[in-house]
């Protein structure tokens, strides 16, 4: 009798450790961070989601140089740009090859020259009204890139939807 006692509490036990465990599951790891701006922070989690925060525009960059571009721009899945960022640099996002979506908040303003180069897997942008210059090739090669819509913008440069095969 003492064992079936045993057993069933033990059984019992195994079931609320494995019920807590769910319950209490963690976010997924920080796996990266740093700075893209000079009040602009990033973090790149283990699911592929690389998140901006902070205030103010990213820095500019030149094709490469990007903060996760020699290790991480195959892992960015999604990226968040949280509200408060005023500008997504030029070449940001170069060749973020599995990056499939990305939230633009309100608080931007302007999308810099091939922000978005060769992201091949981007299907979808959600892009504010707040939006009024995107330059030069912003969208460049993003192939797989669906459908967009633009508010009125004052300055959209050459080429931004270019090589877009799949643009509507």
């Amino acid at each position: 009798m003492k064992r079936r006692i045993f057993s069933i509490l033990t059984l019992l036990l195994i079931l609320l450790l494995s019920l807590s465990i769910g319950c209490f599951a963690a976010d997924p790891d920080i796996i990266d961070s740093g700075t893209c701006g000079e009040n602009v922070t990033w973090t790149l989690d283990s699911e592929g989601t690389l998140t901006l925060s902070g205030t103010g525009a990213t820095y500019d960059y030149s094709s490469g140089p990007n903060p996760w571009y020699d290790n991480y721009r195959t892992a960015i899945k999604t990226v968040v740009i949280e509200e408060g960022i005023t500008r997504i640099g030029s070449y940001l996002f170069d060749t973020c090859s599995s990056m499939t979506s990305v939230v633009i908040p309100e608080s931007v303003t302007e999308i810099g020259n091939l922000a978005f180069w060769y992201c091949r897997s981007l299907t979808s942008v959600e892009m504010p009204d707040s939006v009024k210059s995107i330059y030069s090739g912003a969208f460049l090669g993003c192939e797989a890139l669906e459908s967009i819509r633009i508010g009125k913008v004052d300055l959209l440069g050459d080429d931004v939807f270019n090589d877009c095969t799949s643009l509507r």
